[in-house]
């Protein structure tokens, strides 16, 4: 799979914390992980995933990486995420 931000052409499969899978860039340092497999991840440890909207008003302090100007494709489908 390519990087979806930075376009580097080789994503590493790796275990972020508790065993939860993810594809990791190590140019751009991003990672990236499938609703279904943090799904079945919650599921191992006995959390029931729920739905919930966002508040977009909450103040987050963070500085975004240079690599997040723009909106990301999909690394599996090459294509926008469309919720619905």
């Amino acid at each position: 799979m390519e990087c979806p931000k930075c376009k580097c052409p080789q994503l590493d499969t790796i275990n972020l914390s508790d065993q939860l899978p993810a594809h990791h860039c190590g140019m751009c340092q991003g990672h990236w992980i499938r609703a279904y497999e943090y799904e079945q991840w919650l599921e191992t440890l006995g959390v029931e995933f729920k739905q919930t909207s966002i508040d977009y008003d909450i103040p987050l302090n963070f500085t975004p990486s240079d690599f997040d100007v723009k909106a990301a494709l999909c690394p599996r489908l090459s294509q926008l995420y469309e919720e619905g």
